[in-house]
């Protein structure tokens, strides 16, 4: 049998192309989509898992964290807020769960497909824009901060590293697949929503979505719940109250939306788990 190919999916377009890339290059048997639920996405996205299963004629394996109930419940027991240093919440809620479906599916040995592009930003392009799509590496080569027990023996690789995003957006078309629903929305990725670590104007825009502003609403009376039980000083935005926060929600109307889309954020810029979203 062929090495095997783990995909993580989290129903965005890159990861979809990756998804897709797997499927042209490598016999379905051996490939394992994996999405990892923090229970903190929109219905559509998970929406998109059932269309991707349908028309693909696949399953995509969901896993979730078997310590905590997703992203609230993680910054609820933790007592503190992801940031950009602390990223808890990829590690917890997406890492570990793919490796304990690893370790329990004798996946140890595999290929793990990662969605991510180099012209996503300059960061990134300073780190990855030399590799090319059929490059593998051991993945603590790549990401020397995961503790090698998380993905032992696993390696890395990113299929799609050299495409910009009309180039996605083309390949899952000419695939005959339809990007989420998001996308038409106006969101430019798709995961957690909002992440807690994007900027104000995903914030904003999240704020004007039912789904969005419940899931902010969240985070909001969790930072007054930990505030109120234990005196923590972890907040939702670092540096920046939720009294603060709220006063930038509060301030933007839909009609009012267009004024933020070259804007830009009004706090340091952080770079998104690429794990998380695509």
């Amino acid at each position: 049998m062929d090495k095997a190919i783990v995909v993580s999916v989290s129903g965005g377009k890159d990861s979809t192309a990756t998804l897709l890339k797997a499927l042209e290059l490598h016999p379905k048997d051996n490939i394992y989509p994996i999405f990892a639920d923090t229970h903190f996405e929109h219905p559509y996205t998970y929406e998109y898992l059932d269309y991707l299963e349908q028309q693909l004629d696949i399953k995509i394996i969901r896993v979730q964290s078997s310590k905590y109930q997703g992203v609230i419940d993680l910054i609820r027991t933790q007592k503190k807020f992801p940031n950009g240093r602390m990223r808890v919440c990829t590690q917890h809620l997406k890492q570990m769960p793919i490796r304990e479906y690893l370790i329990a599916n004798d996946l140890l040995n595999s290929e793990v497909w990662i969605g991510i592009r180099a012209d996503e930003s300059a960061q990134r392009n300073k780190k990855y824009g030399e590799i090319t799509p059929t490059e593998t590496f051991a993945i603590n080569d790549i990401y020397p901060h995961y503790p090698k027990k998380y993905f032992k023996n696993s390696v890395v690789r990113y299929p799609i590293i050299d495409m910009g995003v009309e180039d996605v957006f083309s390949y899952i078309t000419s695939k005959g697949i339809e990007a989420n629903k998001l996308y038409s929305m106006g969101f430019d990725r798709v995961g957690c929503f909002p992440c807690v670590l994007s900027g104000m104007k995903i914030y904003k825009k999240a704020w004007q979505t039912p789904e969005g502003k419940a899931n902010i609403q969240a985070l909001i009376d969790l930072e007054e719940e930990l505030e109120a039980a234990s005196g923590t000083s972890s907040k939702i935005k670092f540096g920046k109250t939720r009294f603060w926060l709220i006063d930038k929600l509060n301030y933007v109307k839909p009609e009012q939306m267009e004024l933020f889309k070259e804007v830009d954020d009004d706090e340091p810029k952080e770079e998104i788990c690429s794990i998380c979203q695509a």
